[in-house]
């Protein structure tokens, strides 16, 4: 699951209409140090792997949440799909996510022709990771076979959703 690559976040400020360059550099004196974030891991093998230096748990329970300052989103743990968005008026919108793949052979650029219903892709018993940092939460979802969904809230309104085949 752990790819070795890392992703760094940073908060900016840029004038109006302006540009401003930011560097990232190793140990550059004046710098504040960079904070790891804490990972929170579902993974149906019985070994928790963590590398150095971050700090890894067990994610315990049927459901995770991850939130920013105006949304909470609910989580399958198992499936690793989005369940519910509540918002901090107390509303909410049940998500209830599927992911599927279609058979196709007679498809082209603006005809969709399927054959037959959607083929579920997501299996109980992948691997789901939490990380919480102190700009951003992500949620990383093996949630089928080659599949990866990745859905991330910053400190802001965002809520962003990466998702795709991984070809190997």
């Amino acid at each position: 699951m752990f790819t070795g690559r890392h992703r760094v976040y940073w908060k900016a400020s840029v004038p109006a209409m302006g540009l401003q360059t930011y560097y990232v550099a190793n140990g550059f004196v004046g710098c504040e140090k960079a904070k790891p974030t804490r990972l929170k891991i579902f993974t149906s093998s019985s070994n928790l792997s963590c590398l150095a230096p971050y700090a890894c748990s067990n994610l315990e329970g049927d459901t995770a949440e991850i939130r920013n300052r105006h949304q909470k989103l609910t989580f399958n743990v198992k499936l690793g799909l989005l369940q519910k968005i509540g918002r901090n008026d107390g509303s909410q919108n049940v998500v209830g996510e599927e992911i599927g793949v279609y058979s196709s052979s007679g498809s082209g650029a603006y005809l969709f022709k399927p054959v037959g219903d959607a083929e579920p892709i997501t299996h109980a018993g992948g691997q789901m990771v939490i990380s919480e940092g102190p700009l951003m939460q992500e949620v990383y979802s093996m949630a089928g076979e080659g599949w990866t969904v990745m859905l991330s809230a910053d400190e802001g309104k965002v809520i962003e959703v990466k998702g795709g085949e991984e070809r190997r």
